[in-house]
């Protein structure tokens, strides 16, 4: 029932957009906001450290002025300056030559119990608001756990076994970067834009990884004008055991926010393992069609966003296949995996 509420809710926020002038980005409510002071309770917020950076001090620079440049934020100068207490007597006093560290603290104010999905082996949070677990369907993509947002917003969740593969490929997050970057190039040159990228640790030294874009979809060929404007966000979290994945699409809502705060919040409880047997890989848990690419372990979203709305706006306008013609390289891409119910 719920998958049907779910569709229905779907198709008329697609008709109503589909009615709509030319989209172009609107401004969005941020959902978890980064955090850079707090009110001292950190049982409060979820704690994540950016990637460290040497910055050397040049002639003119201030704490403000540095701080602007490294995060866009020159109201962060006290986080640099309490990074760098034993070489900065005064913040008003740096020289150039000075080698400071960059590494900052971010918080994202937790939301509170209830927690999203729980088993005896992990457990994470939704964002703020309404987010029924369910499944959801377009096509040929599908999801088997899904929290449900409201009108176009979706977060389907993989939770798997880690892999040493994936590790390793994410290790060199930079390469990853630039995999991904050729490939949204290669695949999708007039669809993708604002493609941007994060890592980050835990406090528990636990890796998160995040990617995203914005998917441009043309409406002339479903008889509308214009473009509709999907973003997307994919986060990775590498517990000790554990690779949970988050993919993420919205319109018109803070998307990478809420898969930010959900990747951040997965935790993992080793005490749920009997007899030291460590494996989720049978609950059935799955994001598919699955299409390869090369970083390894990472969810390819480009095409699972392509043919969900493809499929959805095909629906909701009456435009047939045959219509579409460009669609049809996704289909000999995509590898559809059998699956069954959710255990």
């Amino acid at each position: 029932m719920e998958f049907l509420k779910k569709t229905c809710c779907l198709v008329s926020s697609s008709l109503l957009l589909a009615a709509l002038p030319p989209l172009t980005a609107a401004a969005q409510n941020p959902v978890c906001p980064f955090l850079y002071e707090t009110d001292g309770n950190s049982d409060s917020y979820i704690r994540l450290l950016e990637d460290a950076q040497d910055y050397e001090v040049q002639p003119g620079d201030s704490l403000w002025k540095i701080a602007e440049e490294l995060w866009n934020d020159g109201g962060r100068y006290p986080a640099l300056y309490a990074d760098n207490r034993s070489q900065i007597g005064n913040p008003d006093l740096i020289y150039p030559g000075m080698i400071l560290q960059t590494a900052g603290s971010a918080y994202l104010e937790k939301q509170g119990p209830p927690t999203a999905f729980s088993t005896p082996q992990y457990c994470f949070d939704s964002p703020p608001g309404s987010w029924p677990v369910g499944t959801t369907e377009s096509g040929e993509a599908w999801a088997n756990l899904v929290l449900l947002g409201s009108g176009i917003s979706d977060i389907a969740c993989l939770v798997q076994d880690k892999e040493p593969a994936t590790v390793q490929a994410l290790q060199n997050w930079e390469n990853c970067t630039l995999q991904i970057q050729d490939y949204a190039a290669e695949q999708y040159p007039d669809s993708v834009t604002n493609l941007a990228f994060e890592r980050y640790r835990s406090t528990k030294n636990e890796d998160i990884y995040l990617y995203s874009y914005t998917f441009l979809i043309d409406m002339e060929p479903y008889q509308q004008e214009g473009e509709l404007e999907i973003d997307v966000c994919v986060g990775m979290k590498l517990t000790e055991h554990l690779q949970a994945q988050f993919v993420g699409f919205g319109s018109r809502y803070d998307i990478h926010g809420a898969v930010r705060y959900v990747t951040a919040s997965f935790e993992e409880n080793p005490e749920g393992y009997a007899d030291g047997f460590v494996s989720v890989n049978d609950s059935n848990m799955q994001i598919t069609p699955v299409s390869e690419w090369d970083v390894h372990g990472l969810y390819n979203a480009f095409p699972w966003i392509d043919e969900y709305f493809s499929a959805l706006l095909r629906e909701v306008t009456g435009t047939p296949d045959s219509d579409i013609s460009e669609k049809e390289r996704l289909l000999h891409e995509l590898h559809a995996v059998e699956i069954g119910p959710l255990e």
